[in-house]
């Protein structure tokens, strides 16, 4: 229970566009995590309508991943309106200045080499971006936990460091395999 509780607060207490490229702070009421492997794919996601505080956000299901190596990818939307606005089309374009940030964070600390993540995609200078990523599973293991991704954004600033910028949102999405 504790364990469950834990996810619950952690996942309450998602962060929601703090970017202000335009005139408007942009909203992210939905992030799909979608996992591909050997040809077929499976997704969950995480969502707030109606951003923080008011109606409880839907939390993602546990994905259940696959031994070897599969590819992932996030793709961030404001739904909160009559048509959807793509959040992902926004940070292509204008992928200078972001960088989705991916975390494994087992249940078992000594799990922690069970699985290892890979930013795979860039931006125009090279820098990685982070929208897709590989997911190593390590071979004859079994584990559980969370993946947690953070949109920073990095106008000016990115390097392909976590610890610069802003967070714009922060989701934990449990895994187990």
């Amino acid at each position: 229970m504790k364990k469950h509780s834990i996810f619950i607060i952690a996942a309450s207490t998602v962060l929601f566009a703090s970017c202000e490229r335009h005139e408007e702070a942009e909203l992210i009421t939905t992030v799909e995590f979608i996992v591909s492997h050997s040809g077929s794919s499976t997704q969950t996601q995480f969502e707030d309508l109606d951003g923080p505080g008011g109606q409880d956000p839907n939390f993602p299901d546990t994905l259940v991943l696959n031994i070897g190596q599969s590819q992932a990818e996030l793709k961030f939307w404001n739904k909160s309106l009559a048509s959807p606005i793509s959040i992902t089309d926004e940070i292509l374009e204008e992928a200078e200045d972001h960088l989705v940030c991916w975390d494994w964070i087992p249940d078992q600390p000594d799990d922690q080499d069970l699985m290892n993540i890979s930013r795979t995609d860039e931006d125009p200078k090279g820098l990685e971006l982070g929208l897709k990523a590989d997911l190593n599973v390590k071979s004859g293991s079994s584990g559980t936990g969370i993946i947690r991704c953070t949109l920073k954004h990095q106008p000016g600033i990115k390097t392909g460091s976590c610890a610069l910028g802003e967070t714009d949102v922060e989701v934990n999405f449990p895994v187990r395999w």
